[in-house]
């Protein structure tokens, strides 16, 4: 199973909250990893913010990183766009398992 959105999703929306709240709180993680306020979310910038959730850079990989952009990054330009990161987010978690 992907790290990815699991780690995403515990950190942003790790209480019960209603929609309008979630929809906030999604909005304001959005524009925190957007560091340089592009409107969109970079590899780099990306890889930043999960080495901080993973709580050690040791315990994420290379292909950890290309693995989380490819879930998100559905259109397929190297970035992740505000509805991307909200797809990415809020779908299931079935829709993102892969088998080893």
């Amino acid at each position: 199973a992907s790290l990815c959105p699991r780690y995403m999703a515990t950190s942003v929306l790790d209480q019960e909250i209603s929609e309008a709240q979630a929809v906030q709180k999604i909005k304001e993680t959005f524009q925190r990893l957007d560091q340089d306020g592009n409107g969109v979310i970079s590899r780099f910038e990306l890889r930043q913010v999960l080495t901080i959730i993973a709580k050690s850079s040791e315990d994420l990989t290379e292909e950890d990183i290309d693995q989380c952009m490819m879930e998100a990054d559905k259109n397929g330009n190297g970035v992740i766009e505000y509805a991307e990161f909200v797809d990415w987010l809020t779908r299931p978690a079935a829709s993102v398992q892969h088998s080893d």
